[in-house]
């Protein structure tokens, strides 16, 4: 037994020389192939957008060696949806990480993570009730990813100081919203975003998102999972998005913590914790509100249930 454990002692250590005598003499290599990287400017432009599914245009790059392994950097980016020519993203910076286990492994070259940094995304209401998306209807994005099956890819989309615009029917001007992080991560058996929102002061201070969607079931029974957690929220400012829909508050913050599962046929489930105070519409007296809620829906009917709901005079 000891002599079994020496001899898987030293196939270990011999694996471990060689992955990284093999490491090093990738990073050697990499090192050299940066002088020339200009040369080849319109080669990793063509091979960049094959590998993320859109064009990319730029007006400087370089390269590095990261935590992760090799990375692209393109700086005053676009990135392009090819039909229509439509511009979704322009941004101070795109990354494109290749991932060195595959290199390694496989000597196969994948692209296993995309960060973007500094940009703007309009989303806005038409006229006819349509929402857009950088110049390009939700509806049409959507429709791109249904129906999309399991990949064997591994990658992340990972977004840094995004301001979002958001621009409803009738709106004078913008309500701007900060993204200070989001990443979406996608392999073979789901799909998981985790986003960190700074809200304007209208609406409050933050905003925490964190949802999943399993690939690995038929896409008809596919659903998100879904968690909103939102702290210091000024409830006069979310009403007023929707003023047209239902009635602005007057006064009302404190946090909400929500729970939702959304499939196809809408919301399936909802669960709520909430700690309201001073909520005031109109002329009437400020209340505060707190408790829990629970809202279920199948086949058998919907269920609406109030936890420990207590309402006093603020």
């Amino acid at each position: 037994m000891i002599k079994f454990f020496k001899r898987l002692a030293k196939f270990l250590a011999y694996t471990a020389a060689g992955l990284v005598i093999l490491l090093a003499v990738l990073v050697g290599l990499f090192r050299l192939f940066l002088p020339k990287l200009p040369e080849y400017q319109e080669e990793l432009k063509a091979w960049a957008s094959e590998a993320i599914g859109l064009e990319v245009e730029f007006s400087g790059m370089d390269a590095r060696w990261g935590l992760s392994g090799p990375e692209l950097n393109f700086y005053d980016a676009e990135l392009i949806r090819a039909p229509g020519n439509t511009r979704l993203i322009a941004a101070e910076e795109v990354s494109i990480g290749v991932g060195a286990l595959r290199l390694l492994r496989d000597r196969t070259v994948v692209v296993d993570r995309v960060f973007v940094r500094d940009t703007a995304i309009e989303i806005r209401e038409r006229e006819d009730g349509r929402w857009w998306l950088q110049g390009t209807p939700i509806d049409e994005l959507r429709a791109m990813n249904q129906g999309g099956g399991a990949t064997d890819v591994e990658i992340e989309f990972v977004g840094e100081d995004i301001e979002l615009q958001l621009i409803r029917k009738g709106d004078q001007r913008p309500t701007f919203v900060d993204i200070s992080r989001i990443s979406v991560e996608r392999d073979s058996n789901r799909v998981a975003v985790d986003a960190g929102i700074r809200l304007p002061s209208t609406m409050g201070r933050q905003l925490t998102v964190v949802a999943t969607r399993p690939l690995n079931e038929p896409p008809e029974q596919r659903h998100w999972d879904i968690d909103v957690s939102g702290r210091g929220l000024e409830l006069a400012g979310w009403t007023a998005l929707v003023a047209d829909r239902v009635t602005p508050l007057s006064s009302g913050s404190g946090t909400v913590d929500v729970a939702l599962r959304l499939a196809a046929g809408g919301v399936e489930s909802v669960a709520a914790e909430f700690d309201i105070r001073e909520l005031a519409a109109d002329t009437a007296d400020a209340v505060d509100l707190s408790g829990r809620l629970e809202f279920r829906s199948d086949l058998d009917g919907a269920l609406l249930v109030l936890d420990e709901f207590r309402m006093e005079s603020a």
